[in-house]
């Protein structure tokens, strides 16, 4: 069961003045779930261990699958009175998340954290016994 994304805000204001508009993540289907994570992997013993590049491709395809409108206001390598064409969305060509300024980039991926977080939660733990929505309850009932 997956807790609600009531902490995910669907609109956001990038550093640069950019604005973003991100779709009900509860919305993405199981397809959509599988291409975000194809690139977390268990090894032998069954551990999901991640690479930071691995995180930040995962969270990239994240970001292409949830936005839904976006507009940028500078085009990187490009003088700033070039930026008149707008940039075409992320699910067309991926690559953009990537040219985005560091803290336009960084800002995309804090804001996709919450949905990230529900959609590929962490494995259950004797820990999260006495967590809401918990699948185990606690050892001593």
């Amino acid at each position: 069961m997956t807790q609600p994304l009531s902490t995910f805000d669907q609109n956001l204001t990038l550093p640069s003045g950019g604005t973003v508009r991100f779709m009900d993540p509860d919305d993405l289907t199981g397809n959509d779930m599988k291409k975000a994570l194809s690139f977390v992997t268990p090894d032998q013993a069954g551990a999901t261990t991640v690479s930071i590049g691995t995180a930040f491709t995962a969270a990239e395809q994240m970001v292409c699958l949830l936005v839904e409108e976006w507009s940028i206001p500078y085009r990187p390598g490009k003088p700033k009175e070039a930026s008149d064409d707008p940039w075409p969305l992320p699910t067309t060509d991926a690559t953009l998340v990537g040219q985005l300024s560091r803290r336009d980039y960084l800002a995309l991926l804090n804001a996709i954290e919450p949905a990230m977080r529900v959609l590929a939660p962490g494995p259950v733990t004797p820990d999260d016994a006495g967590v809401p929505g918990s699948p185990t309850g606690p050892a001593s009932d």
